[in-house]
């Protein structure tokens, strides 16, 4: 019979959870290899065309671009400083 301490143990062993992992996550085989290395990670396509991306005015809503117009007519650099000289000021609460 084992001990308390043996039962709590989640592991018997490293060699436990090196086994572990090499059944859950498998080294990809050479074939998956090559195949992946043939196209390089991008981000952006650079050979997408400009009808492709995403159009954000056309399934915009009126409050968003109410939120988005008023938003760009009065936050001004003025209206910021303003603010940070009300937020920054530490006895504010």
């Amino acid at each position: 019979m084992k001990s308390t301490d043996q039962t709590r143990a989640p592991l018997g062993s490293l060699d436990e959870w090196e086994d572990f992992l090499k059944q859950r996550y498998p080294e990809p085989s050479s074939d998956t290899r090559k195949v992946a290395s043939a196209k390089p990670f991008a981000s952006t396509d650079p050979d997408k065309k400009a009808e492709e991306f995403r159009d954000y005015r056309s399934g915009a809503r009126a409050s968003v671009k109410e939120f988005y117009r008023l938003n760009h007519t009065y936050q001004t650099r003025e209206f910021v400083l303003a603010k940070q000289r009300e937020f920054a000021n530490r006895g504010r609460a």
